[in-house]
């Protein structure tokens, strides 16, 4: 099911492990069934339902993952796509919903919820520039005068966030 929706998204298995920091023999593992995916611990299976952005439960049912194994594969996005962060003292993630389109190496149309680790790392980082548009980049091609809000988590399409986003009151996109 994996390599599947990997085909479908027309998503190299390379370019997946490199944005998920799943390594890319690890991933092969799972995708050509060596390894039980099931199995997958907790980090691992965050990465891997982020950058499918897909929720937990679709992710479980998708992928036929036991009731046992449920609470170590989970992704520490918050609800509706996740279950929060681990019990580590790790900040959840932050959220916003798009009033205009998300400019730069990533697009994305209005109106979709983008969640954010605003002390994170990853492969795109979210900024606001000056005149308020939001982008998405890499740090080593980030626009001069843009601030950094954080690592960019996952996307929501068709519906609103569940809670207030922290501090989204200031922030305009």
């Amino acid at each position: 099911m994996a390599k599947h929706l990997l085909d479908k998204l027309e998503i190299l298995v390379s370019d997946f492990a490199q944005a998920t920091g799943i390594g890319r023999s690890t991933l092969q593992g799972y995708l050509a069934g060596r390894q039980d995916i099931a199995s997958m611990l907790r980090p691992n299976a965050h990465r891997f339902l982020t950058g499918l952005g897909i929720s937990d439960a679709e992710g479980w049912e998708l992928f036929s993952i036991p009731e046992e194994k449920r609470p170590e594969w989970r992704s520490d996005r918050p609800p509706p796509l996740g279950h929060g962060p681990a019990e580590t003292g790790e900040r959840p993630d932050e959220q916003i919903v798009l009033e205009g389109p998300l400019f730069g190496e990533m697009s994305l149309p209005a109106d979709v919820t983008i969640y954010y680790a605003p002390e994170g790392e990853g492969r795109f980082y979210l900024m606001q520039l000056a005149d308020g548009t939001m982008f998405a980049t890499s740090r080593s091609v980030a626009p001069a005068g843009g601030r950094v809000l954080g690592a960019l988590t996952g996307a929501r399409f068709g519906r609103s966030p569940t809670t207030a986003p922290p501090g989204a009151a200031g922030l305009k996109s």
